[in-house]
C-alpha cells in the first residue's frame, strides 16, 4: 500500500511540473505559454507563405549552366 501511495504522489509531481505551478502572474504565463504559442503560429504562416505563393527562384550564373 505503502509503494502505491508513493507512487501517486511521484505522479502528482509530474503533473505540477508538467503544468507549471499555479502561483505564476500574468507575465510568467506570457513568457512560458503564451511567447511559444505565438512563435509557432508565426513561424508557420510565413512558412505556408512559402509553399503557398510564389516559391523561390534562385539565379545561377551561366557558368554553370
Amino acid at each position: 500500500m505503502a509503494e502505491i501511495v508513493h507512487r501517486l504522489s511521484e505522479l502528482s509531481h509530474l503533473r505540477i511540473s508538467w503544468f507549471g505551478c499555479s502561483d505564476d502572474d500574468s507575465a510568467n504565463r506570457l513568457n512560458h505559454r503564451h511567447t511559444v504559442l505565438m512563435l509557432l503560429i508565426f513561424s508557420a504562416i510565413l512558412t505556408s507563405r512559402l509553399f503557398i505563393s510564389d516559391l523561390i527562384i534562385c539565379w545561377t550564373p551561366g557558368e554553370f549552366t
